[in-house]
């Protein structure tokens, strides 16, 4: 009973730091889930769980379709993370993972959408802070994308697809970024509901963009 594992989070959270990430900056890490869901408005959205290689956590959402069936600027963020950990084509599964259950309202084990060609894949970003209030009155926050970026290289999409080799994007990202302060006006908040769909396919793949692909 006496026996203590080390915790990598609490160990961060116990030296003053966070184990969420909260604060804009560039952090590097691990995909460790990528799910793709269907909110009650019937658009879709992405969720992506990083962590850094210091421990620190965040939660990443990108609408990638709007209720009306038309892609969004999320769509072109993902496209964006394929090609910084040099994903061809994204193919959704469904897999049992743990998940917060809406049901029962807390985490268990359930069935969800995935994108398993991205999970475990290593990646860069840049966030931002966007503090907001929801219709209720209660405040909350999310990190947002900024711009994703190659682990190694620390090349943006952008130069990979021109195959550049010195990355000179990055700093001039970073520099421009700020926090962001909204009242909430979209979908609540976008992890509150899933549809229930039996199946979702994804396949981003473009035979003629592909051929001019430089991985």
């Amino acid at each position: 009973m006496f026996n203590v594992s080390l915790n990598k989070n609490d160990a961060i959270a116990g030296s003053g730091g966070s184990a969420r990430i909260d604060e804009l900056g560039k952090y590097k890490g691990t995909i460790t889930l990528a799910k793709v869901y269907e909110v009650k408005s019937k658009a879709v959205f992405v969720q992506i769980n990083f962590e850094t290689d210091a421990g620190q956590t965040a939660r990443l959402s990108m609408c990638t379709q709007s209720k009306e069936g038309k892609p969004t600027f999320g769509a072109k963020q993902l496209q964006a993370i394929m090609a910084c950990v040099k994903v061809k084509a994204l193919n959704a599964v469904e897999k049992e993972i743990e998940d917060y259950d809406f049901e029962i309202g807390k985490m268990a084990m359930v069935n969800r959408h995935v994108y398993p060609e991205l999970i475990g894949k290593k990646i860069g970003f840049i966030l931002y802070r966007h503090d907001q209030t929801s219709k209720d009155g209660k405040e909350f926050f999310t990190m947002e994308i900024a711009a994703p970026f190659q682990y190694d290289t620390e090349l943006t999409a952008s130069e990979i697809m021109e195959q550049k080799v010195n990355p000179e994007q990055l700093p001039k990202v970073l520099a421009n970024t700020k926090n962001k302060v909204t009242a909430a006006k979209h979908d609540a908040d976008p992890y509150s509901s899933y549809a229930a769909s039996a199946s979702m396919h994804m396949q981003r793949q473009n035979d003629d963009f592909d051929s001019d692909l430089p991985f």
